[in-house]
């Protein structure tokens, strides 16, 4: 989401976070299932290390959204689910192979 003068984060660093899901609501600002666990829209963003535990996610989520954006790197992350996911990491609408 873009601040108040319309600009995206760049050069985020998101690494070694754990990040558990146990119980799926409704996000306050309207976002549905589509907007994922981790969504991005950003440029040269490094996500890395972490692990997501998506037990309370409901089936067809994707966990890393990367929606908008060039130069982003994801690596090492461990993604953990129990319900059925359509692609655990999606780039640019692009889903990427199961692992």
């Amino acid at each position: 989401m873009p601040n108040e003068f319309g600009e995206y984060g760049n050069g985020n660093v998101i690494n070694g976070n754990v990040i558990s899901i146990i119980e799926y609501r409704n996000h306050p600002d309207d976002k549905d299932i589509e907007w994922e666990i981790l969504h991005v829209e950003a440029y040269n963003t490094n996500i890395s290390g972490n692990q997501i535990i998506a037990d309370g996610m409901p089936e067809g989520y994707t966990a890393i959204l990367v929606e908008t954006g060039e130069n982003n790197r994801i690596s090492n992350n461990s993604i953990g689910v129990t319900n059925p996911s359509n692609a655990k990491i999606v780039v640019n609408a692009q889903r990427l192979p199961r692992s």
